[in-house]
């Protein structure tokens, strides 16, 4: 359905962003006969809790039990429409070295023609197995990508698709490292349906994506990233409706993160995105909350 205001976002965004409680470390004092140590409890988050921003997914790291994230992005696309999304972040472990997560977006979005389009955009449902841990870390996954949006409002694409991936992680003392390398299988999709006079048809390919980030902590509050992304083509041919659609052409984009872990449990990030091809946003902004433990 065809929408020009959207005047509830920053409200939603607040909800989104407040719906996790920050959780303080508690100090426990123990005392022996000659002298009294005050013990507590880790004040910031551990190395496997500092996940990246944009690659949260595809990281080797595993959740130690659980992350909760609301989260919302600011994207100008190549094709000039902007893009606002917001929506939580989730991940559990349910067993040592597995993690089941998936993400949602509320997506208000421009449309090509003119006005703008509002709803729920596709679901990303993802598991993935450490099978390495020390001294480097190890991970295979799988990704599915759940067309729980409208397509005729650009919001999804209609389709089912799958990815598969490994990833490796060093966490060193001055810098954890990560690099991953897929494939996406991509469906073919028709979109624009309700927007344009007639849908804009997509042929689904084989996409690879591969891509890898550094974070620096600098201390036990505060760190700083760089992730690369990089992802080829996910439809045949090259145009109007490629550039109306995210990952219609290649991929490239360069992302720089802040951390600001609040306490052991609780991580506020945002990251800044320029898009080096025209499958990424010119520019996006990311701003997230976490609770994990």
């Amino acid at each position: 359905m065809r929408s020009t205001c959207s005047t509830s976002i920053p409200a939603l965004a607040t909800a989104a962003l407040m719906a996790t409680a920050l959780m303080l470390p508690v100090v426990t004092p123990a005392q022996s006969q000659s002298t009294t140590v005050a013990n507590a409890s880790p004040a910031t988050a551990s190395p496997d809790d500092r996940r990246f921003v944009q690659i949260f997914i595809h990281d080797a790291a595993i959740v130690e039990n659980l992350w909760l994230e609301g989260q919302l992005r600011l994207q100008s696309l190549s094709n000039n429409d902007d893009v606002f999304r917001v929506g939580p972040v989730f991940a559990f472990s349910p067993v040592d070295r597995l993690e089941i997560g998936g993400r949602i977006d509320y997506i208000d979005r421009d449309v090509p023609g003119g006005g703008s389009e509002s709803g729920l955009g596709d679901t990303t449902a993802w598991a993935k197995w450490q099978f390495f841990h020390n001294p480097v870390q190890f991970t295979v996954g799988v990704e599915l990508f759940l067309p729980t949006g409208d397509e005729d409002a650009f919001l999804g694409t209609g389709e089912f698709d799958i990815g598969v991936f490994g990833a490796v992680r060093k966490n060193l003392d001055e810098a954890y490292i990560t690099g991953y390398f897929g494939f996406r299988d991509n469906g073919d999709s028709a979109v624009g349906g309700d927007v344009l006079l007639s849908e804009l048809k997509l042929k689904g390919d084989t996409s690879i994506f591969l891509g890898g980030g550094v974070m620096f902590p600098l201390n036990d509050r505060f760190a700083l990233s760089g992730e690369l992304r990089v992802e080829t083509e996910r439809y045949e041919g090259s145009g109007k409706a490629e550039k109306a659609v995210e990952g219609g052409e290649s991929l490239i984009d360069l992302t720089v993160g802040g951390y600001w872990y609040l306490s052991k449990e609780a991580t506020l990030r945002a990251g800044f995105g320029i898009g080096l091809d025209d499958g990424a946003p010119d520019w996006q902004l990311i701003v997230g909350f976490a609770w994990h433990y």
